[in-house]
């Protein structure tokens, strides 16, 4: 029995172990941990969060919220639409830890790898996938740069934003690798077909990794790279040199497809994208980030979060 059936034998409505915050953010989110291993369901009304073992530890409400995405919070993305007779087998890449900057307002900036769904109008629903953050976690910690993989909800006015992070700090320079997969279709009594998909981020040491399943009734429509960011107030508050995404790999059901990458700037962040090698096969991208102009935001405009730590079991 596959690991999503032994998850669906299980009543939903019945919580064994609830997660209860262990920390807050300097906004006053709170942290929640959850194990490597885990598995994010999305279904038409939750986000269901399992422990490896099937023990269901969270579900995230679609359709009542407290937080809000601040309208201050800015996305750029470099992206490739994937076609509909096309299902994405997967996704690849390694990413170079940027300089740090070289000002700290209190912003928070994340750098993230995802696969994106779609409801039936075409709107944005989920972005999963893995990444780290620019910032820090309590009034007396950081600035770092922190490790993560994540299962956010785009789906409602108000959406939740339950993260699934590895907690490993990281350095500059560090390269880190992170892999999006497709292991088929799994299926229930009952239960309509999903599609099931695993994150692996790996670090720069060897126990650097952490994983994560993504269980959802749609594919994905559109793979990409993001930084969002929100307190950025002048240049000098984002990283000092670029983004480096490279060996980039993009596999489809027909292999390794010509894609071609395009960018979706902010016209509040003038970051820019360089496309160092197209396509689907070994491509390199570099965000860079200004070097001039005041964006306009404060620096107390946080990207609300709701979000869940990820640890690794010591043996």
């Amino acid at each position: 029995m596959s690991h999503f059936q032994t998850l669906a034998a299980a009543s939903f409505a019945a919580v064994a172990a609830a997660m209860i915050p262990t920390s807050f953010t300097p906004s006053g989110k709170p942290i929640y941990e959850a194990p490597s291993g885990s598995l994010v369901l999305q279904n038409d009304t939750d986000m269901l969060v399992y422990a490896p073992n099937g023990t269901l530890l969270h579900v995230f409400g679609r359709q009542s919220s407290s937080l809000y995405r601040p309208s201050a919070a800015n996305v750029d993305q470099v992206y490739v639409n994937l076609g509909a007779n096309h299902t994405l087998q997967s996704f690849n890449a390694t990413l170079i830890v940027p300089p740090l900057p070289t000002t700290f307002d209190s912003q928070l900036i994340y750098f993230t790898q995802g696969i994106m769904m779609f409801d039936e109008s075409g709107s944005p629903e989920v972005f999963l996938g893995g990444g780290f953050q620019y910032g820090r976690d309590s009034l007396t910690s950081g600035p770092f740069y922190k490790g993560f993989l994540f299962a956010e909800d785009l789906g409602v006015e108000n959406p939740d934003y339950p993260f699934v992070y590895g907690g490993m700090k990281l350095n500059v320079g560090d390269t880190l690798k992170i892999s999006l997969t497709y292991q088929g279709i799994t299926t229930a009594p009952g239960s309509p077909p999903y599609y099931r998909y695993m994150g692996e981020f790996f670090g720069p040491g060897p126990e650097d990794r952490i994983a994560l399943g993504f269980v959802q009734p749609v594919l994905p429509g559109t793979i990409a790279f993001r930084v969002e960011e929100a307190g950025v107030s002048k240049s000098s508050d984002y990283p000092a040199g670029p983004l480096v995404l490279k060996d980039v790999n993009v596999e489809l059901t027909a292999g390794l497809s010509d894609v071609r990458w395009e960018f979706e700037g902010s016209p509040k962040t003038d970051i820019e994208c360089e496309v160092v090698k197209d396509g689907s096969r070994d491509a390199e991208i570099r965000v860079h980030f200004p070097g001039a102009e005041d964006t306009g935001a404060t620096s107390f405009e946080y990207v609300s979060q709701e979000r869940f730590e990820m640890y690794r079991h010591q043996n």
